[in-house]
């Protein structure tokens, strides 16, 4: 088992030593506790699904460190001129937008070859998808469909038998991302 601190200079580390175990990371992202895993790896990604308890029809939120980094996994060129108005203002505003995804993309994060991607707006999850060069997945630390767990020592004690990997430290809210859908004429919000 792995611990670190969100302040620990090692914690791209975490990631990489997680994949090679194709294990999932519990983290805190940007708005509320998460557990993921790098986008390259879909055994820890099915891991995910089977700990949550959710439909493989749901897949996650992809967190990225910038555009050139979506663009490898959606296309934002193609979107209407009001969405575009939207994206640029609030990507780092805690907002999760559901794009179309490139063929690419394995199936697993995609639904109607749609892909919800996150620019995130703290900077040590941003660091941590830099260091390890690629997306990193994260959903809310629950059972789907129960409320989200946002206390390290509840997560850790409900989750210390299956997942091996962990990061800790201050959430900056106590609120999921707001979603809001960009594959049609206007925007749609989802939440």
């Amino acid at each position: 088992m792995t611990i670190s601190s969100l302040h620990s200079t090692a914690i791209a580390d975490i990631f990489l030593l997680a994949k090679k175990h194709s294990s999932p990371v519990i983290f805190p992202t940007d708005t509320i506790y998460g557990i993921g895993a790098m986008l390259s790896d879909t055994k820890a990604q099915e891991k995910i699904f089977e700990i949550k308890k959710r439909d493989l029809n749901s897949p996650f939120p992809i967190l990225v460190s910038d555009i050139k980094m979506v663009k490898t996994i959606a296309d934002i060129d193609n979107i209407s001129e009001s969405c575009k108005k939207l994206i640029y203002p609030v990507w780092q505003e805690r907002t999760t937008f559901i794009l179309n995804a490139k063929n690419n993309l394995n199936d697993i994060y995609k639904k109607d070859r749609k892909v919800a991607i996150r620019l995130s707006s703290s900077k040590f999850l941003s660091d941590i998808i830099r260091t390890v060069g690629e997306p990193i997945t994260a959903t809310s630390v629950n059972i789907s469909g129960e409320k989200e767990i946002n206390s390290f020592k509840d997560i850790f004690n409900i989750y210390m038998n299956v997942v091996a990997f962990y990061i800790y430290g201050n959430n900056v809210s106590e609120q999921s991302s707001t979603i809001i859908d960009l594959t049609s004429n206007e925007p749609i919000y989802i939440r």
